[in-house]
């Protein structure tokens, strides 16, 4: 079971509604709320190490990213106002 957290980003570089706001770097004041969803199995990642004349010349060694998946819930942008996540689509049943 992976435990839900709600994570809040400040760091916004740039929005767009009507208008476009770019930050210098940030927006400040913006920001946005996130979700996590759950763990994500990322492709494996692999290391080739190839040495001249060894017994072990051709060898990978690989290993796997720790990706977690989230979900953005809310956007905040002073002067542009809140943009609420559109509702996930229903699943037909």
């Amino acid at each position: 079971e992976f435990p839900q957290q709600t994570i809040e980003v400040k760091d916004i570089l740039m929005a767009k509604s009507d208008r476009t706001v770019v930050g210098q770097p940030t927006i400040e004041g913006a920001y946005a709320r996130l979700s996590t969803r759950g763990p994500v199995n990322s492709r494996r990642q692999i290391s080739f190490k190839r040495r001249r004349r060894k017994g072990s010349s051709k060898r990978t060694k690989g290993f796997r990213t720790n990706s977690v998946t989230c979900a953005v819930d809310e956007i905040f942008v002073p002067g542009l106002g809140h943009w609420p996540a559109a509702p996930a689509p229903a699943a037909d049943a």
